[in-house]
């Protein structure tokens, strides 16, 4: 396939190295892996293609599988989309993000109208769950001489289905409606959008505890909650990093004011929470088959 996230027409997607299991190996292992559309016009995937890249450890010898090919072909009348499909979908979807607020083409016009330069990560295809699971983070750098890209979203996309997050943990979350059963270590970040802001945190009983320390800082907490938001919106990302420290420190001086169990936060400045939805699908590292879509 070309490659959707670059501007430059007719460049071909780049391979990428990635640790995954495919059909047949028990653990992920390093691999060099590509997709494969056929030919045409046609838009769809027609195979994902892993070659064994771990050499192993031993010195002067190499694994067994080291270089091997797997190949998933997907049927011939299958009508997996192709990463031009995905990210079509990316550029012009409304699903709003796993924290509330903006749509995801909305968040990523504001950030262009902003003074800022969204920067498109990889596109990511994966083998999950007898399908193929595409990835794409998102960065948005200041149009300054000393900034730097910052991560600012993950989106993913599994058949017909899109979401997005803060996190590839919470981006998968939405995706699969409730717990993915996914630890991709990312479980902190910032939020992608303003909208609707989380109220301060209360005692298991549904009131306040009276603990002067404690609401103060939750008052803290609640206050930089809404100038982030404030600052995001209006592109100011100086002001921004101001409020996400105040809210680190407010976060840390709750929770040595709260008693023990009274009350948790998670980073970010929300009351942590259990989902108690059945997830429609569950993601696997594994995969059992050929992909289906």
């Amino acid at each position: 396939p070309t490659d959707p996230t670059k501007d430059q027409r007719n460049v071909d997607q780049p391979p990428y190295y990635l640790s995954i299991a495919m059909p047949g190996q028990n653990d992920p292992q390093f691999s060099l892996t590509t997709t494969f559309m056929p030919f045409g016009t046609r838009e769809v995937l027609s195979g994902f293609l892993a070659v064994d890249s771990n050499a192993g450890t031993t010195a002067g010898q190499k694994r067994p599988d080291y270089g091997q090919l797997r190949l998933l072909e997907l049927p011939k009348d299958s009508n997996v989309r192709g990463p031009g499909q995905v990210q079509n979908d990316i550029s012009s979807s409304s699903v709003i993000s796993a924290e509330g607020g903006f749509g995801l083409s909305q968040f990523l016009n504001i950030q262009r109208q902003q003074g800022s330069t969204v920067v498109l990560g990889n596109l990511l295809t994966l083998p999950v769950g007898g399908g193929l699971l595409y990835v794409e983070p998102i960065y948005v750098q200041a149009k300054t001489d000393s900034a730097y890209p910052l991560n600012r979203a993950v989106i993913v996309a599994f058949g017909d289905k899109l979401a997005w997050s803060s996190t590839l943990n919470g981006a998968l979350d939405q995706l699969f409606g409730g717990s993915s059963g996914a630890q991709s270590g990312d479980t902190t970040g910032p939020s992608p959008g303003a909208g609707t802001t989380t109220p301060p945190p209360t005692t298991g009983t549904g009131t306040r505890p009276d603990n002067p320390a404690l609401t103060k800082a939750l008052a803290d907490a609640q206050q930089a909650v809404n100038d982030a938001d404030a600052a995001l919106k209006a592109g100011d990302f100086a002001k921004y990093g101001d409020a996400q420290a105040r809210l680190k420190a407010a976060i840390t001086a709750a929770t040595a004011a709260a008693p023990s169990g009274s009350v948790t936060l998670a980073p970010g400045g929300t009351p942590t929470a259990t989902s108690t939805a059945t997830p429609t699908a569950t993601p696997s590292a594994t995969s059992s088959g050929t992909p289906t879509g």
